[in-house]
């Protein structure tokens, strides 16, 4: 699910951040250490399927989630 406007205008200039496997936001204040995650996987481009959950889904939604840990560590 789209929040807002800026959302959207981040979604077409495609520079959004990997989904947080902590709390399934783009955009949050999780350190690359807290995530689990390097800098690099960190600032990835989305996957399909995180564009996908992250266009439909609530922030912080189980699938959300399970969707962004699935993808946390996708070679770069």
């Amino acid at each position: 699910m789209i929040q807002n406007t800026k959302e959207i205008e981040i979604l077409k200039g495609g520079i959004l951040m990997s989904l947080c496997p902590v709390c399934g936001r783009a955009y949050c204040d999780h350190t690359p250490k807290e995530r689990g995650q390097t800098e690099v996987e960190m600032t990835r481009p989305l996957t399909d399927e995180e564009q996908k959950v992250w266009e439909e889904e609530p922030d912080g939604s189980l699938k959300k989630i399970a969707v962004a840990k699935k993808h946390a560590h996708d070679p770069v």
